[in-house]
């Protein structure tokens, strides 16, 4: 999310310091580990970090400072990272922002059934139910995560689509997440994040 301020005027830029939200390590990690050293791009990365923290605000979710997505955030900030979806809603309420959806991260949720559950077939219902375009088309006012259905693109108003990180020409500018890298790393790579904002 960008300030539209006047740019000439400088100001802070803001990172999530949140284990959920410290994806640009994971990235990193990602992007450089498709070239096999992970570990590199995390150091890399982190000196980075440290050459531009004092200019910098973290944001931390619970404690009593600004959260990225809130109306002050956009007077105070230049930049800052956060969910799309949070960004839209201050942006709908008239927040003088914009999303940049370069090299944004896209990540996914997905349905799960406990197995055993003895109520599997009715969850199964339901995910069919859910996975429907039209059905995904129709939260898409409400909130603007992306569907993952393509087909529900055709059901969703056009402006609005635009808006969503899944339409076609915002998708192209993101970095897709991979849950078999994340899934045996993710934890190393926070603890060594969760080390250096302590250091």
């Amino acid at each position: 999310m960008s300030s539209q301020r006047d740019p000439s005027q400088g100001g802070p830029e803001a990172l999530k310091a949140t284990e959920t939200s410290n994806m640009l390590t994971l990235c990193a990690a990602q992007i450089d580990g498709a070239l096999g050293d992970c570990d590199a791009a995390i150091e890399r990365l982190l000196e980075a970090f440290t050459t531009i923290v004092e200019d910098s605000q973290w944001l931390r979710r619970k404690a009593a400072g600004l959260k990225a997505e809130d109306p002050q955030a956009a007077a105070e900030l230049d930049m800052c990272t956060c969910w799309n979806g949070r960004a839209q809603t201050v942006i709908d309420e008239g927040a003088p922002v914009a999303i940049s959806w370069n090299q944004g991260l896209m990540s996914y949720d997905g349905w799960c059934i406990a197995k055993g559950s003895p109520t599997a077939d009715i969850a199964r219902q339901f995910i069919k139910f859910a996975s429907i375009a039209q059905r995904q088309a129709a939260f898409t006012p409400y909130a603007a995560y992306g569907p993952t259905n393509p087909n529900a693109m055709k059901f969703v108003d056009a402006a609005r689509a635009k808006t969503l990180p899944s339409f076609p020409e915002n998708a192209k500018l993101t970095v897709p997440t991979s849950p078999a890298y994340w899934g045996p790393t993710q934890t190393q790579l926070l603890e060594r994040f969760n080390q250096w904002m302590l250091s």
